[in-house]
This record gives structure tokens, C-alpha cells and sequence, in this order.
């Protein structure tokens, strides 16, 4: 069983194809989701342990969170443009 999201169209390619921004969610991708967050948590835990005293520590939770936000659209991608997005 998968669930398929579709945000909308992205742009059109030729004369009739046109591409989706779209996801598809399946027990695969979710369980690749929850092993990327459990990193990411774990990863926090560290920095946030380790640099707290760091002037710029915002702009490393920064590059993390996009990281985390681009593995799960790279996990989650229902075609190769979204996958490339990611």
C-alpha cells in the first residue's frame, strides 16, 4: 500500500507531457524517513552538546535542518526531476 501526493504541476515538457511535483509514500520510504530523522535527532543531540559555546551554531542547525529536509524529499521523490530536486 503507498500513498501518492501530488502538489501540483511543475512545468510542461513538451507538447503534452507535462511533470508533477509529487511523492509517493510507501513502508520503504517511511522507514528510510524515520532512519533520516533518528540521524538528524542524534546529530542535533552532538552539536548541540559539543558547540554550544559556538558563535554560529544557527548556521550550522541551519545546513543540518536542509540537509534533513533534502534527504526526505530525495527518500520520498515520485519521479527523477523531484529526485534531482532533492
Amino acid at each position: 500500500m503507498f500513498y501518492k501526493i501530488t502538489v501540483g504541476k511543475w512545468f510542461t515538457i513538451l507538447n503534452g507531457v507535462d511533470v508533477f511535483f509529487e511523492f509517493y509514500v510507501d513502508s520503504i520510504s517511511y522507514s528510510f524517513m524515520l532512519l533520516t530523522v533518528t540521524i538528524a535527532t542524534a546529530v542535533y543531540v552532538y552539536v548541540y552538546s559539543y558547540f554550544r559555546y559556538e558563535p554560529i551554531i544557527e548556521r550550522l542547525s541551519l545546513l543540518i535542518n536542509l540537509f534533513v529536509i533534502s534527504m526526505v524529499i530525495l527518500v520520498m521523490s515520485g519521479n527523477f526531476f523531484v529526485l534531482f530536486f532533492g
